[in-house]
């Protein structure tokens, strides 16, 4: 049931990262807001007392008598946040008030600093200047929840600045409605999370269940054991139970086919066989011109014991799922094999075998029967080329695969022949005049898929410009 888990984990940490990432642009985005808010709201108090305190000039003088009782009168204005929090009353905003030389004339917060000068304060200076002005300011303690937000703006009388008023607020007043926020966020995440893990458990639950019908199924057919359909309701999956019973019947019409082939292939393999040793046998006792008759009669059996040894070779190759024991196998080793047991026909054509193996010694994990496959490929390659010829056997190697080229001078595969060679029983006639039984590359192919490898034709070179087959191997 690993892949139960596999797809209740997948599920879970997809709706997961999902909620949370947006939880947190969430948050930022209410963060980013709730400052840009309060700047509107500090700037609006700024801009109406900085229009009342217009209308208090006296001489070019801003009159403060009366701006205490109006300030007052604006921290007792009561508020509802966006949360949902409490009514609150502004008590928390503050306000100063400097002359056009940024000499403080009224502090809401503290008297103390009346006189002094906050002419190279930032929101002063803008204000001063003609413009809304703003600047933070953190405590002597360090505490950054002590920090005040500040809105400055300009006091006109006659289109001339004649001084600055500056509003503020603690930043925790502001954190306090975040937390708030956010701590309603982060409740609803977890009720998020909570409704995400149930139904990702029942969504696994529905996905797996068929997954493991199937699975079972499958585990009895292999045992050979009576195995009933499953019954599984969801629309795709009962289709690929369908399909499973339709392989299952499939195969079970292959194997007495099958252990057919293999059966009659041994009896006429010993019938063959007593045929041969007869006609050797009468050779001593007939004439010399009825000798001849009794030679084909070898000859003939001989290729039909060929022909019946591919064939089932091939149906022993083909019944097999995968590799069952697996060994390191150089491919050094096997190619020189296969030239060995051929050394006989190169010798006699006096062709030339160039071995190319590169700066490492490539090796696969496998079994000995690629080495029948391999001398497939070679033994063509040795009864195509002309006499003298070349043949070049080349190993290369990438990242993930092991390549093993074999290249000779023959005719080449006509461009009609290049789909139909892997068949069976499909043969081009060889510079002998001879034809095979057409199981050699059928064989190969079989053999190479079943080491989780392939077989290509590449085109030709200018040099080697007969048949260019590739080989290729996952590495170890």
């Amino acid at each position: 049931m690993r892949f139960f888990y596999k797809i209740f984990l997948s599920i879970l940490l997809t709706a997961g990262l999902g909620v949370g990432g947006y939880g947190y642009w969430l948050i930022n985005a209410m963060q980013d807001q709730r400052g840009i808010t309060i700047e509107e709201e500090l700037g609006n108090i700024s801009n109406l007392l900085s229009s009342q305190l217009a209308f208090k000039i006296k001489d070019g003088t801003i009159d403060t008598a009366n701006i205490d009782r109006a300030f007052k009168k604006i921290q007792t204005i009561q508020t509802r946040s966006s949360t949902g929090s409490p009514i609150k009353k502004n008590t928390a905003i503050n306000a100063y008030v400097t002359d056009k030389t940024g000499t403080v004339i009224y502090d809401s917060s503290n008297p103390d600093n009346i006189g002094k000068d906050f002419n190279l304060k930032p929101d002063v200076l803008s204000a001063l200047n003609g413009e809304n002005g703003a600047r933070f300011e953190l405590s002597a303690s360090g505490d950054p929840f002590s920090q005040k937000y500040y809105i400055g703006a300009p006091i006109k009388h006659k289109n001339r600045v004649v001084g600055s008023i500056s509003v503020s607020k603690p930043v925790k007043s502001y954190y306090d409605v975040v937390t708030a926020r956010k701590d309603q966020l982060i409740l609803l995440i977890i009720v998020i999370v909570l409704i995400a893990l149930v139904l990702a458990w029942l969504l696994t639950y529905l996905v797996s269940l068929p997954i493991k019908e199937l699975e079972n199924y499958a585990q009895t057919v292999i045992k050979g054991e009576i195995a009933r359909p499953p019954k599984i309701s969801l629309p795709d999956f009962k289709n690929f139970a369908k399909e499973f019973v339709k392989m299952k019947t499939i195969l079970e019409q292959k194997e007495p086919i099958k252990n057919y082939v293999l059966d009659i292939t041994h009896h006429i393999k010993s019938q063959l066989t007593a045929i041969k040793a007869s006609a050797e046998l009468l050779k001593n006792k007939v004439s010399q011109d009825r000798v001849g008759l009794l030679s084909n009669i070898v000859t003939e059996a001989d290729k039909s014991t060929k022909y019946l040894n591919d064939l089932f070779e091939l149906a022993r190759v083909e019944s097999q799922i995968d590799v069952k024991k697996k060994e390191k196998l150089s491919i050094k080793e096997l190619v020189g094999e296969n030239i060995s047991s051929a050394e006989s026909k190169i010798t006699k054509k006096k062709i030339q075998v160039k071995l190319e193996w590169g700066s490492s010694e490539p090796i696969i994990l496998g079994n000995r029967d690629i080495l029948p496959a391999l001398n497939n490929l070679i033994l063509n390659a040795v009864e195509f080329s002309p006499v003298g010829g070349k043949i070049v056997i080349e190993a290369m190697e990438d990242r993930n695969k092991i390549h093993i080229f074999i290249r000779d001078q023959g005719p080449g595969i006509p461009e009609y022949a290049r789909d139909e060679i892997y068949n069976r029983h499909y043969s081009l006639i060889r510079p002998s005049g001879e034809k095979s039984s057409g199981m050699g590359l059928a064989f190969a192919k079989q053999v190479i898929a079943l080491h989780n490898g392939e077989i290509q034709l590449e085109p030709s070179s200018q040099e080697m410009n007969g048949a260019n087959f590739r080989v290729s191997f996952p590495k170890n």
